[in-house]
């Protein structure tokens, strides 16, 4: 009824340790070799967001929350239909992607690239601040790629990508030029919303992608060799008591509980609360209210 190997073994913390160690970087390694995969080109994708021990800290916690990883999977139908919630949930579409949304900031821009060199010839008519925004305009024709983009976001927001309160001072008087960049500002924000949230889809894309990869691999390895970890024991345990067919399992384990202790109950997770739960179901219903004295008893930390 529990659907387990006849001769299982369990898993405990430190041989658990080294099998996700070994399989994540089986994965890793899989990924560097084939990079034109979806695993290699998550792992690519996570190599540029951080260094190799920050990636692999983050798939070890992720890891840790298999149950929410797995679950977001399964509910989603697969990893890419995941990913494509995911995208929607930020407000972008799945088909955007980096490239395409840098590129709106000059394709799209209200105050076109041959405009650059007479703007900053009237900001140099200003204050010091206006000096140096007519310096970033300036310089702007003499860039390209990453730096070119970088640069133009230097004139319309701060360090921290907040617009800046003030593009120029109250020293330019062109009242059509203050708006445009006004509304070119605006316009800026508004795509470095939408690029913040590509790169977060995209981060969480790879996380996604390898995580679900080392599980598949353990979740392969465990059956292969009759293993359970600790989660797996909650698991099984839980689908016993809640399968219909073993009521009998319920009878059996009622007859031999009349007390249950709980020790630090604010670590038990929401599967082992519904384990006790059925666990005690019988404790005062029907049959199960004996003339012996059951009772339920929980301890824990109450500043946890």
């Amino acid at each position: 009824p529990a659907n387990v190997a006849a001769r299982f073994t369990v898993l405990d913390e430190t041989a658990q340790a080294q099998l996700l160690e070994q399989l994540t970087l089986n994965a890793l390694l899989e990924g560097a070799s084939a990079f034109d995969s979806a695993l290699g080109r998550a792992l690519g994708s996570a190599m540029t967001a951080g260094a190799d021990q920050t990636f692999r800290d983050v798939v070890r916690e992720a890891i840790n929350r298999r149950d929410a990883i797995i679950g977001w999977r399964e509910k989603a139908g697969s990893v890419e239909a995941a990913i494509a919630d995911l995208s929607l949930a930020l407000g972008v579409e799945p088909q955007e992607n980096l490239e395409s949304i840098e590129a709106e900031l000059f394709t799209d821009s209200l105050i076109p690239s041959s405009e650059w060199p007479a703007i900053a010839a009237a900001l140099m008519e200003g204050n010091k601040t206006d000096s140096e925004q007519a310096r970033r305009f300036a310089t702007l024709t003499t860039l390209a790629g990453a730096n070119r983009l970088e640069l133009y976001l230097e004139i319309f927001c701060t360090d921290e990508s907040n617009p800046r309160k003030s593009i120029v001072t109250k020293a330019i008087k062109d009242a059509d030029l203050v708006k445009r960049l006004g509304a070119e500002q605006t316009r800026v924000c508004a795509i470095l919303d939408r690029r913040n949230a590509v790169i977060c889809r995209d981060r969480s894309a790879a996380l996604l992608i390898v995580a679900d990869a080392v599980l598949t691999r353990y979740a392969a390895e465990k059956e292969r060799r009759g293993l359970l970890d600790y989660e797996g024991l909650i698991d099984k345990t839980l689908a016993l008591l809640t399968d219909v067919d073993a009521a009998w399992v319920h009878y059996k384990l009622d007859l031999g509980i009349d007390h249950v202790l709980i020790d630090e109950a604010q670590d038990t997770s929401d599967k082992q609360w519904e384990i006790v739960r059925r666990l005690v179901a019988e404790f005062t219903a029907g049959k199960g209210a004996r003339d012996l004295k059951r009772t339920i008893f929980a301890v824990g930390d109450e500043k946890q």
